[in-house]
């Protein structure tokens, strides 16, 4: 077995407990502090079901469903689950053998090139920007359904203002929110489930 690398070094590992972890940034740490885990599982359970219910089930399904039925939308929701479900359980493995400090674009520069870890930390964050634009726009689409009479800049603007605040509070109240809105999307797609099926046995 080699000679292990200093600690405090940018490449240096420690193995405790079976984990392998990353100490590098030592002094980074001392200058600027570090994370805390301020979410409990709870918080990361629900963040996990409410991201897989986003907006196009509530906005997007309609006109697939429409044109092509039921069954299409069953084998295309399938088939993009079965190409997603195997390059995130090999993440979630990464994450769980090398739980370093960052993300997965870390990861990316470890195990591939720093060059790589770098064209995907910018990709991801753009991908982040249209999707926030496509949230907001959702936002105002659903309300302008019942709110015709209002500008659906101040509903944006809203939503903006709302969505900043509970990224800058604590992250434990940035869990709870996502846990009630989570629940929230649960709880309304067992009610559109429930009444699909009353209506369809000739109820309502």
């Amino acid at each position: 077995m080699g000679a292990a690398p200093p600690s405090g070094s940018a490449s240096s590992d420690i193995q405790a407990g079976g984990v392998i972890s990353n100490d590098g940034g030592a002094a980074i740490v001392t200058q600027y502090g570090e994370t805390k885990r301020g979410l409990s599982p709870r918080h990361v359970q629900f963040m996990a079901i409410g991201g897989s219910i986003g907006t196009g089930l509530w906005i997007g399904i309609g006109g697939v469903l429409t044109k092509a039925g039921p069954l299409s939308l069953a084998f295309g929701y399938t088939f993009w689950g079965l190409l997603y479900i195997r390059p995130l359980n090999l993440v979630a493995e990464m994450c769980a053998y090398l739980p370093i400090r960052g993300s997965i674009f870390e990861l990316a520069s470890r195990f591939v090139d720093p060059a790589l870890g770098f064209a995907m930390g910018w990709t991801y964050f753009f991908a982040g920007l249209m999707l926030v634009c496509t949230e907001y726009s959702a936002i105002a689409t659903v309300i302008q359904h019942w709110d015709p009479s209002t500008n659906p800049a101040a509903w944006i603007a809203v939503a903006m203002f709302s969505c900043i605040i509970v990224n800058v509070v604590a992250v434990k109240w940035y869990g709870e929110a996502e846990f009630i809105m989570a629940s929230t999307k649960v709880l309304l797609l067992f009610a559109l489930i429930l009444i699909t099926i009353i209506t369809m046995a000739g109820g309502l």
